[in-house]
């Protein structure tokens, strides 16, 4: 399992992440929705030990984030960010392969190789495997992403869970090819019994898809539970929010106005 627990992220002095709490099993996929800023990209990163809690912690497989050998949390979890990370000068077989250098010692061998061509065909990309990465589509690039993704996680020891983390991509412009896509992960999550916790601000394919959703507003866990009841409650979860966060900080301008003006006095 992958969970967060109360966990909060400061950057800058600014409060990005507040006290979430969330669990992701092997096997599912959950949606994570939230307007522009809410902490979306924040909390992936978190999750994936780019960024540190400054309160709370990460836990995968039940042991902190932080105690894991970066090579043996990189076998077990990986990070899809926005605009996907395809390798510029690589075959689309060599992209993929990529994938796999947590799992040999800095040279590829067969079991490697093996892996990486079942990732190209489990997307349907065994054709383009000596293409150069750059001369294709951008639909095709995105596929090439997620099959290195697929291979860095295709396989792990007894008893170990495995977690992609797939920040919002450029395939959602593109309804159809999105919908390719979240096959794919859904049927990665059930048949490689692989955890999935992906960016989806659009309802229709969350609700496609997904086991779960969750909400951000504000850096904060607003909503959870069912994917139909988390979309259709969104814009009253994070009118809330944001009711709260005004609240919070009302009280600070009046007494900031009061003191500039009580400055402004005659002595």
């Amino acid at each position: 399992m992958l969970e967060a627990l109360d966990v909060t992220v400061l950057v800058a002095q600014h409060k990005l992440l507040h006290r979430i709490s969330l669990s992701l099993q092997p096997g599912e996929l959950i949606a994570l929705a939230g307007a522009g800023g809410a902490g979306k990209s924040t909390l992936l990163r978190t999750l994936a030990g780019e960024l540190s809690p400054k309160g709370g912690c990460v836990k995968l497989n039940a042991r902190p984030l932080f105690l894991w050998r970066l090579r043996d949390r990189a076998r077990l979890r990986t990070l899809l960010p926005q605009g996907g990370a395809a390798a510029v000068g690589f075959t689309v077989l060599e992209a993929v392969l990529s994938g796999r250098h947590p799992h040999c010692e800095g040279v590829s061998g067969p079991r490697d190789l093996r892996v990486a061509r079942q990732a190209l065909r489990f997307l349907e990309l065994g054709g383009l495997e000596d293409r150069h990465v750059l001369t294709l589509s951008e639909a095709d690039k995105a596929r090439v992403c997620l099959a290195r993704a697929f291979a860095q996680l295709w396989e792990s020891r007894a008893g170990e869970g495995r977690f992609l983390l797939l920040d919002e991509q450029p395939a959602a412009r593109d309804p159809v090819l999105l919908e390719a896509m979240l096959c794919a992960v859904r049927r990665f999550a059930r048949e490689r019994h692989a955890g999935v916790l992906a960016v989806l601000n659009e309802a229709a394919p969350a609700l496609r898809h997904a086991d779960r959703a969750l909400l951000l507003a504000r850096g904060a866990l607003v909503a959870q539970g069912a994917p139909a009841e988390v979309y259709a409650t969104a814009p009253r979860a994070e009118d809330e929010a944001l009711r709260r966060l005004a609240r919070r900080h009302a009280r600070a301008p009046h007494l900031e106005h009061a003191a500039h003006h009580a400055q402004a006095l005659p002595a």
